[in-house]
């Protein structure tokens, strides 16, 4: 459906496909991706866009996200 999509800071380990635009549409999307981590994992863009968004925000290091998740997943838990 020629959709766009921001891959940022993310950590992807043991991930046949990280990200893939052109999976189940019959017209192909684009991804941005920026900073991320891909750890035996592959990719397959096949249109790279150049999305951004008009606001400001911070993100984590693709490297701490793991951790972020361990810490904060789970019933009950909330740590932000």
């Amino acid at each position: 459906m020629g959709a766009q999509v921001l891959v940022e800071e993310n950590s992807f380990t043991d991930t046949q496909l990280a990200i893939v635009t052109d999976l189940d549409s019959d017209e192909e999307g684009f991804a941005t991706e920026k900073n991320n981590l891909f750890v035996n994992s592959a990719t397959r863009i096949t249109q790279k866009g150049s999305l951004s968004v008009s606001y400001t925000y911070t993100t984590d290091p693709a490297a701490s996200a793991c951790a972020i998740v361990r810490k904060s997943a789970g019933v009950g838990v909330v740590t932000f």
